[in-house]
């Protein structure tokens, strides 16, 4: 595995390009209430650190083609810091994406920057507290996995799951799963249910 180069200290970019719905490896769903109307918004937007760019190139690539007839818009943010982050959420805010895919190293997924996603994609329309993009995380070991994450033509089928979400998940729709939610206590503690 090829470790990921120093961020380059760049300026953000963002250049328009041809978009439609991700391939992600982790997704949320957004309250159809909550996505803004189609005429507002464009349809299609990529997150990627430079970094993760100069070593991932075609994964970018083959996202932009894939959904080059909706409009893709690519933003390219020079760290997954603080400022970076807020950088993006501003960048999200004012196009008002449907989708987003937010391509990431391996070594920059971790645990606090998916929940900072998390909740930047809730933020994006301050009037309501629910997702506003259907977005998920493009990552994996090697640039040819999120290669070929991205390059599937097929429908993305979850047969299981695993939910921490306050919404909860409907696990009879699943193979299997477990869903939490710190909302509903039992015995002071978060309430868990299996479905195998």
């Amino acid at each position: 595995m090829s470790k990921l180069p120093p961020a380059k200290r760049a300026k953000p970019a963002a250049e328009n390009v041809p978009q439609d719905p991700p391939v992600a490896a982790a997704t949320a769903p957004a309250q159809p209430s909550a996505l803004p109307a189609a005429d507002t918004c464009c349809s299609y937007a990529i997150v990627v650190s430079v970094a993760t760019r100069a070593v991932w190139p075609s994964v970018v690539a083959t996202l932009v083609q894939k959904y080059s007839t909706r409009g893709v818009t690519v933003f390219a943010c020079d760290t997954w810091d603080d400022a970076g982050l807020a950088r993006a959420e501003d960048h999200l805010r004012a196009l008002r994406p449907r989708h987003t895919a937010f391509i990431v190293h391996w070594s920059e997924c971790t645990g606090t920057f998916v929940a900072a996603v998390h909740c930047m994609t809730r933020r994006l329309d301050p009037s309501h507290g629910y997702n506003d993009t259907l977005w998920g995380i493009v990552t994996g070991a090697t640039e040819a996995d999120a290669q070929a994450m991205v390059a599937v033509e097929r429908p993305l089928d979850i047969r299981h799951v695993a939910s921490g979400s306050v919404e909860g998940v409907q696990l009879d729709r699943f193979v299997s799963g477990v869903s939490n939610s710190d909302c509903r206590q039992a015995d002071g503690v978060g309430h868990c249910v299996l479905a195998l």
